[in-house]
């Protein structure tokens, strides 16, 4: 497995966790579930910068 392939799987291993945690914290008003949304969507959103980055990285390091 390369750096960047592990770079990959750490990133989606984000996105699900965060997913849920957003899924979790939507349907109710109450204030913990939106702390728990809130949290969800900021590692969903550390994952898409993650995946960016590593995209841009792979196309000017491109052999």
């Amino acid at each position: 497995m390369t750096n960047r392939q592990a770079r990959l799987i750490g990133s989606a291993l984000l996105t699900f966790p965060g997913a849920w945690l957003l899924a979790a914290g939507i349907p109710s008003p109450d204030e913990p579930d939106q702390i728990m949304a809130l949290f969800g969507l900021i590692l969903i959103l550390i994952a898409i910068i993650l995946f960016f980055i590593d995209w841009i990285r792979l196309g000017k390091s491109t052999p």
